[in-house]
């Protein structure tokens, strides 16, 4: 058996502290020219698990594993996700997700009539609205031509646009949405005034604002994580299991029951 003295953190610290003296070439235990001058390697100035990527990342990476340098999921020639579910078997939160946000709706294009009732505390309708949503996607097409891309849009992931069909005052707004591949960086935000007659660009944080009075829906909100996978982070699953009702109800029975995402209706299960 094998204690692992040398943890991640302590080594860290030890290094830190080297190089603040000026030590550049510090081993861990023994000064590391010392022992490349006695046996013409470094292994004696580490202990094991310093010489493992496997052992010292605690089996999360190993030898010959591919890291992708911004976090994106790319197939293996470097292009974008081709379509469907690249983490068949999730082992992390970060895979759950991924699923859900390189496709949102599972669909290369589908739209999705909105009824938006807003109440009161006391359950009294104060507003109401009606739009209509249209989101298709740019890459990981599996149905619709051309796929898996759409030509000159492969740097883009999918493209959301709307409009307002009721009240009078509101009808004829027009909302934009870009998203880019790169899950970094914010969609680009357009809406469309009818009574100005022109596009304004909103800015980022827009996106955690109600779109209308009495509204509570925000577009941040789309299908689970309505912003790029990425400006978010420190996601942590907590424990695998099927998604039933506890008398046996599938999750499509407990969604209609308790009232669908407003995006996703229980017809699109």
């Amino acid at each position: 058996m094998h204690l692992t003295k040398y943890t991640q953190g302590w080594t860290r610290r030890h290094f830190l502290e080297q190089v603040s003296k000026g030590v550049f070439a510090a081993g861990v235990l023994s000064p590391l020219m010392d022992v490349i001058g006695r046996n013409g390697n470094c292994e004696a100035a580490y202990p094991p698990e310093l010489l493992s990527v496997e052992a010292y990342t605690r089996g999360e990476l190993k030898a010959g594993d591919v890291i992708f340098p911004d976090g994106n999921v790319y197939t293996l020639d470097g292009k974008p996700w081709i379509g469907g579910n690249p983490f068949s078997q999730p082992q992390s939160a970060a895979e759950i997700l991924w699923a859900n946000t390189l496709s949102w709706g599972k669909h290369d294009s589908q739209a999705h009539p909105v009824l938006d009732f807003d109440t009161d505390a006391d359950g009294n309708v104060q507003y109401q609205y009606a739009s209509y949503f249209v989101e298709w996607q740019t890459v990981g097409r599996l149905t619709l031509d051309p796929h898996p891309y759409m030509r000159g849009r492969e740097s883009q992931l999918r493209i959301l646009g709307g409009t307002v069909l009721a009240p009078a005052d509101v009808s004829g707004i027009g909302i934009l949405q870009m998203w880019a591949y790169d899950q970094h960086k914010l969609p680009g935000y357009y809406v469309y005034q009818p009574t100005i007659k022109s596009v304004r660009a909103h800015p980022a944080d827009q996106r955690f604002e109600p779109q209308f009075p009495g509204n509570t829906f925000f577009v941040t909100e789309y299908h689970m994580a309505g912003d790029p996978l990425l400006t978010w982070g420190n996601f942590k699953l907590v424990g695998k299991g099927p998604l039933l009702g506890g008398d046996g109800t599938t999750a499509r029975d407990v969604c209609c029951r308790n009232g669908a995402n407003i995006l996703s209706p229980c017809a699109d299960w």
